[in-house]
């Protein structure tokens, strides 16, 4: 398969920064943030501080933790609604408790955050049910970048 020759342009990322800049200013947000617990392998009993380190980059990430004083938020972002970002936020909502580096939030409650240019009723409806923010969130930029981006689903023909 042949590898695309169009730049990355990273636009979940800037949907993501631009919201939590716009909403979120007062809060501590926390940007690929790794999740889990640091699990060492039975070949390695008395890991080093730095072993220890290297172990915990090969977590979960997810896009955003918005840390407040009376709750946190853990966000997952996508241009287009995924349905399989729903079972990620719920997945890393259940890793949040193991985490060492947050361990001073885990009393706080925590909700998760679908994060999303588009709008898609069945997709809303299923978050709510699972008690998950949807969150519409549409700069003028998306618009070009759909157009410009994704394939349109009904070519024209030649």
């Amino acid at each position: 398969m042949a590898r695309s020759t169009r730049p990355w342009v990273g636009a979940e990322t800037r949907l993501l920064t631009e919201w939590v800049a716009a909403f979120h200013p007062a809060a501590v947000a926390h940007f690929q943030a790794r999740l889990g617990a640091i699990e060492t392998p039975p070949t390695l009993p008395d890991p080093t501080p730095a072993q220890l380190r290297l172990l915990g980059n090969y977590r979960r990430k997810v896009d955003c933790i918005l840390a407040y004083p009376d709750s946190v938020y853990l966000v997952e972002a996508a241009i287009l609604p995924d349905p399989g970002k729903m079972g990620q936020l719920e997945y890393y909502l259940d890793l949040f408790p193991m985490t060492p580096e947050f361990a001073d939030l885990v009393h706080l409650p925590r909700r998760g955050v679908l994060l999303v240019a588009q709008d898609e009723a069945p997709l809303r409806a299923r978050a709510e049910w699972k008690d998950l923010l949807w969150v519409v969130y549409q700069p003028l930029w998306v618009g070009a970048y759909l157009v410009e981006r994704i394939p349109r689903r009904n070519p024209t023909p030649a």
